[in-house]
């Protein structure tokens, strides 16, 4: 059998080096997937995917206290994921872009293949 020795490829290492991102977007998408690992924000993309809502509605939803809810979406809003108007008195969450409800989908598929 053939030595199968450690070697480098450096025409491999070449063409990765070529497309490795810098550390500020591995930072960056460390982040964005830390978001997305804790359930109750999942549950809260999870509706926001379907539609717009305040966060009385959230949390009835996802049988949550409101201050728990204002937590995770603060969270999400400062990570860019959702974004908010009034409307009279109350506050209504969205999700910011279709990126987030795209990821959201991706997962969801990803998990359901068997």
């Amino acid at each position: 059998m053939a030595d199968l020795e450690n070697k480098v490829h450096p025409e491999l290492i070449k063409k990765v080096q070529e497309q490795m991102l810098v550390d500020e977007e591995f930072n960056k998408l460390g982040n964005l997937y830390y978001v997305f690992s804790d359930p109750v924000r999942i549950k809260i993309i999870f509706l926001l995917v379907i539609s717009e809502m305040c966060v009385y509605d959230i949390s009835t939803l996802i049988n949550a206290t409101q201050s728990n809810v204002s937590h995770h979406l603060a969270i999400l809003k400062s990570n860019d994921l959702v974004s908010f108007y009034k409307k009279g008195k109350q506050v209504i969450y969205f999700l910011k872009d279709d990126h987030v409800k795209r990821i959201f989908q991706l997962g969801l598929e990803h998990i359901r293949e068997k």
